[in-house]
C-alpha cells in the first residue's frame, strides 16, 4: 500500500466522517432520475463555509428492467415485480398480492459489499418499499440508522414469496429513525397507506399538499436535513456506554489511539472513527505498523463498527488476503458484542492475529476470508480438485458441477487503460449516463464507477426466425470504469493496488487504448505535432505485464511454502474470483501435476514455469478486448490497421467515444435522429433543425468520419465483442416454436454461466422478480436457433447449441401463457 501524505491523510478521515445515505428510486424510474430529484437534498448537506459534502448519497439503480415506454429513450427499472399488474387479474388473489424481492435482495448484497454499509436509506414509492425491506433484515445490511420514506404503502401488510425468505410482515427494528413523507392528494399511494406504516415512538412524518411525489421545496428541505441531522447523532440511551469507551482506550492507548467526531464538520456528532496504530512490536512478522480505523455510525453499539485496515506495505509483504482475515478476526470478535463496548475486543484480536500469524496456517484459511464470491461453490468443486490431482477428472470438467456455479449470468465488463486514454468517456457512452467525470489530465476517476448497460446478441446467436425479422435482442450487463493505469501499478504507483483491486469482479477486459498516440504512459496530453507520439502497442504490452506482474508476484512471494505443499498452489488463485475447475484446469495445461511430492516439486517446480501458468490464467480469467479510441484522429488509422493485423479483427474494434456522447446528448435534445447500433449507424438532422454553435458543427463532421470509415461510433460493438471473449450460454424462452413467439412479449435472451440447465432457466423464469411462470415445472421442450422440430427435454439437460430455445411448461397458468383456443 502506498505511503498517505498527512493532507490525503485528513480527506480519508473527513470521508469516513460523512454519512453514507442509498437512494432508491421508484417503480418505472431509474438512479439518475432519482439524483436529480434530490439534487438539492445533496447541495443543502454540505458546509455552509467550505462547500464540501456532509453526505455521500449513493444513487442504485433497480434489477429489474422494464419494457421501453413510448417517449422514453432508454428503459426504465424496478425492484419487484408489480402484483397489481392487469396481467396478474386473473390470478388467485394470495398469488398476486405476493411479491418476489430475490433479484432486489441479490443486487443490495453486492452494493453492501462493494460500497456499504451504510448509515441511511432513501426510498421513493417502490424504492420505499425496498428501503424497508432493507432495513427489516439488520443481520443482513447492518449498520442501518435512519431511514426516509416517501410515498410508502403499508409496508407490513404486504405478503413476500416464499422464495425471499423474507419475515411477513415486515418488521422494522426499534431502533431505527425513520421519516415518513406522504402528500394529500396523491392518488397512488393515499395518504392512509403512508400513515399506517409511519407507527412508532421513532418515526416522524412530514404531510405535503402534493400527489404521488418527493417534494424538494425549501420547507421540506428545511426538514429533511433536521431530520438527518437528529437521526445521525448518537442514540442517548447508549451515550454513556460511548463515552466510558472512549476513555478506557484512551487510557489503555496513551499515544497509539485517536479519536475524531463527526463534530469536526459540524453536522453529524454521532459519527466517531477511533484509529489505533499497532506498532511493529505488535506484529513483530511485519515491518511496518498497521493502522485500524473502526467507523461508529450513530446507532453504535446496536449496530456494529465498519473497520479500515491502513499501512504502508507493498502487496508482497501484507496482501490482500491476509487483510482479510485479520478484517474476518475482528469482525468474528464483535459480532458477538451488540449492545456492548466492542472496541477493546477487536483490537486484542487484531494483536492476537498479528502474533500468531502464520504464513503456512494462514494459507488454510485464504478460501474463508470473502475473497472470492464464488468460494460458497458445493462441495463438488472441491471434490474436483481432489479428483484432479488424482488423475481421475478431465479437463473437460466444468461449472455445471456445482450449482451455484450455474444460473442467470450478467458479465461485467472492466474498463482498465492508462489515464486520459478515454475510459470515463466510453462509460459514459456505454452507459448512456454522465456518471463518470471527464477531464484532459490524468486520474479523473479515483473510486471505481459502476453502472448498468446493455449489449447486442450478435444476429447469428439468435433464433433464425427472430433474425430475419431483424429482431434485436439486448442483454444487461454491468460496466466498470477503474482508476487509470500506469506502469508500475503492481508496485503501487499511481492508484496502483487499488486499480487492481477493483478489477477481480469483472468477467472480461476492455482495454481503452489512445489509438492516436497523443498521450504519454502517464496519461499527459502530447501536442498535436509531437515529433515522438507513443506507439499504442506498447500501452498494451506493459497494460497486460501490469496484470501479470500483479498476479504472479502474488504468488511467487510464497513459492518456497508453495512447493512444501504442492496441493496448495491452487489456492494461490482463489483471490481472482475464477472457479476452481478453471484454476485446475489451466495449471494442468501449464504442466503442474498437483498429485506430486513436496520434494518432486522442489526439484522440478519452476518460477518460469509459474509465468506460464499465470499467462494461461489471465487469458482465461481476464479476456481483454482492444477498443482502439479517438479512431477518427488521422494519426490513429494507421495504427488501428496495425493492431488488426497483429491481434486480429475480433479483439481490435476501432471505437470514438466522445462522437457517442455527443450523439447521444443531440438526439435528447431532440437535434438529431439517431440509433446506435453494434453493426451501422447513420444519424440524421431531423427536419427543420440546425446546428449553430461551431463546436457542434466541428463534432457532428466529425461524427460524419467515424461512421463513414466504421459504420458506427463502436461503442457498443465493443461491448458485444468484448462479452464473446467469454461467452454465455443463450437461452431464448419462446411460448411456441410455429412463430417462436417470445414468452415475455420482448425478444428476451437469457444469459446463463456455462453448465446451465432447463432446470435453472425454469427456477428463473418461476422465482425471479418478473414472475412469469408459477407453479412447478412439468415438462419442457427444445430445439436449436436454426429452428426445427422441438423435442421434449428433461429437466437436467444442459441448455446449449441443440437446446437454446426453451418452451417450459408448468402446473399454472402464468400472466404470460395465453388460453389456446
Amino acid at each position: 500500500m502506498v505511503p498517505v501524505a498527512r493532507a490525503e491523510e485528513e480527506a480519508a478521515l473527513l470521508q469516513r466522517l460523512r454519512l453514507r445515505i442509498l437512494c432508491l428510486h421508484g417503480s418505472q424510474q431509474t438512479a439518475e432520475i432519482m439524483r436529480e430529484r434530490l439534487n438539492r437534498l445533496e447541495r443543502a448537506l454540505t458546509h455552509p463555509q467550505t462547500a464540501s459534502p456532509l453526505a455521500d448519497l449513493i444513487y442504485i439503480d433497480g434489477p429489474i428492467l422494464l419494457p421501453l415506454r413510448h417517449g422514453d429513450s432508454v428503459p426504465m427499472r424496478t425492484w419487484f415485480s408489480d402484483p397489481a399488474h392487469s396481467a396478474n387479474r386473473h390470478l388467485e388473489p394470495s398469488v398476486r398480492t405476493s411479491r418476489c424481492a430475490c433479484e432486489m435482495l441479490d443486487l443490495m448484497d453486492r452494493v453492501w459489499r462493494r460500497y456499504g454499509p451504510f448509515d441511511g436509506v432513501i426510498g421513493f414509492s417502490a424504492g420505499a418499499i425496498a428501503a424497508a425491506v432493507l432495513a427489516a433484515c439488520p443481520q443482513r445490511y447492518p449498520n442501518l440508522s435512519f431511514a426516509i420514506f416517501a410515498s410508502c404503502p403499508d409496508v407490513p401488510s404486504l405478503t413476500w414469496a416464499d422464495c425471499c425468505s423474507l419475515p411477513n410482515p415486515i418488521e422494522i427494528p426499534h431502533f431505527l429513525r425513520c421519516l415518513h413523507v406522504f402528500g394529500s392528494e396523491d392518488k397512488l399511494v393515499p395518504q392512509s397507506e403512508s400513515m399506517k406504516f409511519a407507527v412508532g415512538a421513532m418515526h416522524s412524518t412530514i404531510q405535503h399538499n402534493q400527489g404521488h411525489s418527493f417534494p424538494m421545496r425549501k420547507s421540506e428541505l428545511e426538514q429533511y436535513v433536521s431530520f438527518v441531522r437528529n437521526a445521525s447523532a448518537a442514540l442517548p440511551e447508549f451515550q454513556g456506554i460511548r463515552s466510558d469507551e472512549r476513555e478506557s482506550l484512551q487510557a489503555i492507548y496513551p499515544d497509539e489511539l485517536t479519536v475524531s467526531s463527526g463534530a469536526l464538520i459540524e453536522l453529524f456528532d454521532g459519527v466517531e472513527v477511533i484509529t489505533v496504530k499497532l506498532s511493529a512490536d505488535d506484529n513483530a512478522k511485519f515491518k511496518s505498523p498497521v493502522k485500524l480505523h473502526f467507523r461508529l455510525g450513530p446507532s453504535y453499539p446496536l449496530t456494529f463498527p465498519t473497520i479500515d485496515i491502513a499501512h504502508d506495505m507493498g502487496m508482497l509483504e501484507f496482501s490482500s488476503s491476509i487483510e482479510s482475515a485479520l478484517l474476518k478476526a475482528m469482525m468474528q470478535t464483535v459480532s458477538q458484542l451488540a449492545g456492548s463496548a466492542m472496541i477493546f475486543d477487536a483490537i486484542s484480536a487484531a494483536v492476537q492475529y498479528l502474533q500468531d500469524y502464520s504464513e503456512t496456517e494462514h494459507a488454510t484459511i485464504i478460501e474463508d476470508v470473502g475473497l472470492d464470491v464464488l468460494d460458497s461453490e458445493s462441495d463438488a468443486s472441491l471434490d474436483a480438485i481432489e479428483g484432479m490431482t488424482n488423475g481421475k477428472i478431465s479437463l473437460s470438467y466444468n461449472m455445471a458441477s456445482s450449482k451455484n456455479s450455474r444460473g442467470k449470468w450478467t458479465h461485467t465488463i472492466g474498463l482498465v487503460g492508462k489515464p486520459s486514454a478515454g475510459k470515463s468517456t466510453f462509460f459514459n457512452a456505454a452507459t448512456r449516463t454522465s456518471i463518470a467525470k471527464v477531464a484532459p489530465h490524468p486520474f479523473t476517476t479515483i473510486d471505481p464507477n459502476v453502472s448498468q448497460a446493455t449489449w447486442k446478441v450478435p444476429p447469428d446467436r439468435v433464433p433464425k426466425m427472430w433474425a430475419e425479422g431483424l429482431h434485436e435482442v439486448y442483454v444487461p450487463c454491468i460496466v466498470k470504469d477503474v482508476a487509470g493505469l500506469v506502469p508500475g501499478a503492481w508496485e503501487g504507483r499511481g492508484r496502483g493496488n487499488r486499480f487492481l483491486n477493483d478489477l477481480c469482479d469483472a468477467d472480461v477486459l476492455i482495454h481503452i487504448v489512445d489509438a492516436s498516440g497523443l498521450s504519454d504512459s502517464d496519461g499527459n496530453i502530447l501536442p498535436e505535432d509531437t515529433a515522438s507520439p507513443t506507439d499504442p502497442l506498447t500501452d498494451i504490452h506493459w497494460v497486460r505485464a501490469e496484470l501479470f506482474q500483479w498476479i504472479f508476484n502474488n504468488i511467487a512471494k510464497k513459492w518456497d511454502s508453495i512447493v512444501k505443499r504442492p496441493q496448495r498452489l491452487p489456492l494461490m488463485f482463489s483471490g481472482y474470483q475464477a472457479p476452481k475447475w478453471l484454476v485446475i484446469k489451466v495449471l494442468t495445461s501449464a504442466g503442474f501435476d498437483l498429485s506430486v511430492s513436496p520434494q518432486y516439486a522442489k526439484q522440478f517446480w519452476s518460477l518460469k514455469g509459474l509465468e506460464g501458468a499465470v499467462n494461461e490464467f489471465l487469458d482465461a480469467r481476464f479476456p481483454i478486448l482492444l477498443a482502439m479510441n479517438k479512431a477518427e484522429r488521422i494519426t490513429s488509422e494507421n495504427n488501428i490497421t496495425r493492431m488488426r493485423k497483429l491481434f486480429g479483427d475480433q479483439l481490435v474494434v476501432p471505437v470514438c467515444a466522445a462522437s457517442e456522447v455527443w450523439l447521444q446528448a443531440k438526439r435528447e435534445e431532440g437535434i438529431i435522429e439517431y440509433q446506435e447500433t453494434a453493426y451501422e449507424s447513420r444519424p440524421r438532422l431531423k427536419k427543420n433543425k440546425e446546428l449553430e454553435l461551431t463546436s457542434d458543427i466541428d463534432e457532428w463532421q466529425r461524427a460524419q468520419v467515424v461512421i463513414d470509415r466504421f459504420n458506427n461510433t463502436g461503442v457498443e460493438r465493443a461491448l458485444a465483442a468484448a462479452v464473446m471473449l467469454r461467452p454465455p450460454t443463450l437461452c431464448f424462452p419462446v411460448e411456441e416454436f410455429e412463430e417462436c413467439r417470445p414468452l415475455t412479449g420482448n425478444y428476451t435472451c437469457l444469459p446463463l454461466k456455462p453448465g446451465s440447465t432447463v432446470g435453472d432457466v425454469f427456477e428463473i423464469l418461476a422465482h425471479g422478480a418478473d414472475g412469469v411462470l408459477n407453479g412447478q415445472f412439468v415438462r419442457a421442450e427444445g430445439t436449436g436457433i436454426s429452428g426445427g422440430a422441438a423435442r421434449p427435454v428433461r429437466k437436467e439437460a444442459e441448455v446449449g447449441v441443440d437446446v437454446s430455445v426453451v418452451r417450459i411448461m408448468s402446473n399454472r397458468k402464468s400472466r404470460w401463457q395465453r388460453v389456446e383456443t
